[in-house]
């Protein structure tokens, strides 16, 4: 069973213990872990004061590989007194976690030059339950940024391992997958965080976030960077399918959206879906077996309030080919959030959802979040597609050439690109321009002289709902 996510209760609960005592039980307990080696990179100098949190965490994460990661975090566990569970590692016996390669110098000094206090008041800023926003915090940021060998990457995913409930990691993973995707853009991350300190890189995993909404950071970090895996059964897919189950699988009071004695747990915790019924004499009642990785799954509870949209990630009902009532499909949540839907939906069990997802598509957040990942999978200069969310997806350098009228317009233009890339402004560019000849100069002249001329009824801005009927159209 998939657990991405075992590893988080048990570095909060390590990050939680080390904020509760003092520099010297964090040197003395370090002292004590067996990093399988007589002279561990973080044990290599005299002066205790080489031995700080953000250190100690970082190298533990370069610790995590197949051959180190039992021995080492079995060790921590119990220098420790971790009450959580000790994660188990995946298949490949590492925990998905941001992993320094052995040859990266994982601690926050140069060997020579420590700055013991620096580092642990860093350290509280990122466990504390409020997030500080003020200079004192930005400086100490910038200040540790500064340090040799550390910069953005290395001190942001220190922050995620030691806080993955507030922060992201601020690399190659994220920028990479978000490119065009959001605003500020990745290229310009670097730039503000370095400038503002603390409270800029709260700004910028506060934008990543509100993309996912109701989503904690480790699950969005963790889900984009399984959406680049390669793969036939990567979650990259343009040619998805959508599927609904309701929260309320065993007809009885429990919504197990939230809460539920069954012991494959809530759908929400679980990070998972399932039925309570599946089987009838003439095979298989619902398309159980169906369900790909990649494919959407909507949660729903009743007739009329929808709960999450998910990606599937692996689904033990397929690997069986039958209905088993232990099975699950795993997902990552990409919104959770609960909200009324305007169309009265019909009691089924787990299906198809052409029908339903036009009733997530009339909620503003719902269709968000199904236009964002519709950009996620068909990134600009892939081969056009067309989304369930409504848009078309095309390539920027593939553009077929526009027919012309008599005056030489454009019969017919479409533009089209990811959030924030300035269609809304091109159109009324576009308008000023059919009907005067030309455009003015400024962005100020352009609106106002649109505003006149939607004014006149010379232009006139229509939004096609999805559900709309063809004669409803031409109407």
């Amino acid at each position: 069973m998939p657990n991405h996510f075992a590893w988080v209760p048990w570095f909060k609960e390590l990050a939680a213990n080390i904020s509760a005592n003092d520099e010297g039980d964090l040197v003395d307990r370090v002292k004590r872990v067996d990093w399988r080696s007589d002279t561990p990179a973080i044990l290599g100098f005299d002066d205790d004061a080489s031995i700080d949190p953000l250190s100690f965490f970082y190298f533990l994460a370069q610790k995590n590989t197949a051959n180190q990661f039992e021995p080492v975090y079995g060790s921590v566990h119990e220098v420790f007194d971790i009450g959580a569970s000790l994660p188990t590692p995946g298949d490949d016996k590492t925990l998905t976690i941001p992993q320094p390669p052995s040859n990266v110098w994982a601690l926050f000094h140069d060997g020579k030059t420590f700055s013991p206090n620096l580092l642990r008041q860093t350290f509280m800023d990122a466990v504390q339950p409020e997030a500080p926003r003020d200079r004192e915090a930005d400086n100490r940021f910038r200040s540790v940024l500064d340090i040799k060998g550390v910069g953005i990457r290395k001190l942001t995913q220190t922050f995620y391992l030691i806080n993955p409930d507030r922060y992201l990691p601020i690399d190659d993973n994220l920028g990479a997958t978000l490119k065009d995707k959001v605003s500020p853009a990745p290229e310009e991350w670097d730039t503000l965080i370095q400038n503002g300190g603390h409270s800029a890189y709260l700004d910028v995993v506060g934008a990543i976030t509100d993309l996912f909404p109701a989503c904690a950071p480790y699950e969005i970090n963790t889900f984009l960077f399984m959406l680049r895996q390669p793969g036939d059964g990567g979650l990259a897919r343009s040619d998805r399918r959508y599927f609904q189950v309701s929260s309320h699988v065993m007809n009885n009071k429990e919504d197990h959206w939230e809460d539920t004695n069954d012991d494959r747990g809530p759908f929400r915790a679980a990070h998972c879906v399932y039925t309570g019924a599946g089987e009838s004499p003439g095979g298989l009642r619902y398309p159980l077996t169906e369900a790909r990785p990649g494919d959407v799954i909507l949660v729903r509870y009743g007739l009329q309030e929808g709960r999450a949209i998910g990606v599937v990630e692996k689904n033990a009902y397929a690997e069986e080919g039958e209905f088993n009532k232990h099975a699950v499909i795993h997902v990552f949540w990409i919104n959770k959030i609960t909200a009324q839907l305007e169309r009265k939906l019909t009691r089924i069990g787990f299906s198809k959802a052409d029908r339903i997802v036009d009733a997530f598509l009339d909620v503003d957040s719902y269709r968000e979040s199904l236009k964002f990942l519709d950009l996620l999978s068909s990134p600009v200069g892939d081969s056009a597609t067309e989304s369930r969310s409504g848009e078309a997806l095309e390539s920027q350098t593939d553009i077929e050439p526009p027919t012309y009228d008599a005056a030489g317009r454009a019969l017919n233009t479409i533009l089209y690109g990811p959030p924030g890339t300035g269609k809304t402004y091109a159109t009324f560019r576009k308008c000023v321009e059919i009907c005067d000849g030309q455009t003015p100069q400024s962005t100020e002249e352009i609106r106002a002289r649109y505003e006149e001329l939607t004014e006149q009824e010379r232009v006139e801005f229509v939004t096609f709902h999805q559900s709309y009927g063809y004669e409803e159209f031409v109407e």
